[in-house]
């Protein structure tokens, strides 16, 4: 199907138009108004719950107008898992939640529920024309903009979203627990600062950056010459908020998701992968340049690794999980329910063991594995329309198992549910592709001229 009759079924696809709207709201109030800020309802119900919770009505609205499949097979069987032992987990475990545990599980099962809208929303919008990639575009535009804030803020020392009126709306109050130890628009460190914009954290605007990057690198090839100068004034801030924001989690990220991303790129792209690396190393550069003594912090934090006390304290938390998990070895207390005054884990990983269990973390793994493979291994079957959707599913799931490892990446709704949305519209176009372009099989022998090429085999998908 050509470009132009796919914008003819858009513009009568009132169901897909309304979730785009949807998912496009979302995001923005997500990422105008930082974690921190809670609405006073007897629990910390975020601005963000409130628009995800609109997504959701949105959907089933449109899943009533025009029914459109869910995901199935393997992606879809261990989704529903997921699901099951995460909600399940707070009521089997009812009589041995502590006073915190329960009331944190009333929060967690309705980010959990929350959650799983805006996927299934992302999904249904990913089985639809060309609103995925304007979806991906959004994500893109709205980080750039985050990191240009940041940039600003590190350059002048002036900060934009903390000494002006921004979002001094008479409904909206700090959470007490979330704004310790930071100021709103700066996190104070030693004697400077390191800007954050409207996220919550410089290490979540660092990943939000990375992952924007890897975006760009998936979209890069299949843009015509003459956009491409767009996406370059998109990637200089991605670049800056790399240096500009002194962390490694970014870089980390970067770096282990984007030889995956340019590997599976060059394959049918090769020379517009070749002019991206060294575009991106020149603004790179220019982003050093800019930045130098922030540069030389972020690069003195690996060269000093080893007698880094962050670094020690995550290697020691490995010795806590074991303790915490003691009592509910197999299925946790539910999402959310990890008492951080107790311990703070910056690592996913130690807290999914803590409050799924060992079961339901193996489901959950086993979930986001799939979701984040299963894209890449039907990228074989898929034209350059869908390449680039197929590849930001990939991308964003590696960023996702890269980030649990560096920091509680699950509990930051500006960083995860932008992970949950990019992964759901890549599986839904996977799902179409593996539908609509499934190999037929025959009984039939077939005799070929010697001199054909043999048509290559399909590649096998999760």
């Amino acid at each position: 199907m050509s470009r132009a009759q796919l914008l003819a079924e858009e513009a009568k696809d009132t169901p897909g138009r309304v979730v785009f709207l949807g998912l496009v709201l979302y995001l923005i109030f997500d990422r105008i108004i930082p974690d921190l800020y809670i609405l006073p309802v007897g629990f910390s119900l975020k601005v963000s719950h409130v628009v995800a919770g609109l997504v959701i009505l949105l959907l089933l609205w449109s899943m009533a107008v025009e029914m459109r499949p869910l995901p199935r097979g393997v992606a879809g069987l261990l989704g529903l898992l997921t699901l099951v032992v995460t909600l399940s987990g707070p009521f089997i475990n009812a009589s041995t939640l502590s006073l915190y545990e329960g009331d944190a599980a009333d929060l967690g099962l309705v980010t959990v529920m929350l959650f799983t809208g805006l996927f299934a929303a992302a999904y249904y919008l990913g089985q639809r024309g060309t609103r995925p990639m304007k979806l991906i575009w959004v994500v893109i535009i709205l980080t750039a903009i985050q990191t240009a804030v940041a940039g600003w803020e590190k350059w002048s020392g002036w900060l934009l979203t903390r000494d002006t009126t921004f979002l001094t709306l008479g409904f909206l109050v700090p959470d007490p627990a979330l704004a310790r130890g930071f100021v709103f628009g700066s996190s104070r460190i030693g004697g400077g600062f390191r800007p954050v914009s409207t996220a919550p954290h410089p290490i979540v605007l660092s990943a939000l950056s990375a992952v924007a990057i890897l975006l760009l690198i998936g979209v890069y090839p299949y843009v015509s010459r003459g956009r491409r100068r767009w996406l370059f004034a998109l990637l200089a801030p991605l670049m800056v908020g790399l240096v500009a924001l002194e962390t490694r989690t970014g870089i980390v990220i970067t770096t282990v998701a984007a030889v995956a991303a340019l590997a599976i790129t060059a394959a049918r792209k090769t020379d517009k992968v070749l002019s991206l690396i060294v575009s991106g190393g020149l603004l790179l550069a220019a982003a050093i340049a800019a930045f130098p003594s922030s540069a030389r912090n972020a690069l003195n934090q690996f060269a000093r690794v080893g007698s880094d006390p962050s670094l020690a304290a995550r290697t020691e938390d490995a010795d806590f999980v074991y303790e915490f998990m003691a009592r509910r070895p197999l299925l946790g207390p539910g999402f959310m329910t990890h008492d951080p005054s107790l311990r703070i884990f910056d690592n996913s990983y130690y807290e999914a063991l803590i409050e799924f269990g060992v079961i339901g973390f193996g489901i959950f793994l086993a979930f986001l594995v799939v979701v984040t493979f299963k894209p890449v291994l039907t990228l074989g079957r898929a034209s350059d329309h869908d390449a680039p959707i197929l590849v930001a599913g990939f991308t964003a799931g590696l960023s996702l198992l890269t980030a649990m490892a560096l920091f509680d990446a699950t509990k930051f709704t500006q960083f995860f549910p932008t992970i949950l949305i990019v992964l759901g519209i890549g599986l839904g176009r996977t799902d179409v592709i593996l539908r609509t372009r499934a190999p037929h099989r025959t009984t039939m022998a077939v005799v070929k001229d010697p001199g054909e090429a043999s048509s290559p085999r399909p590649r096998s998908t999760l």
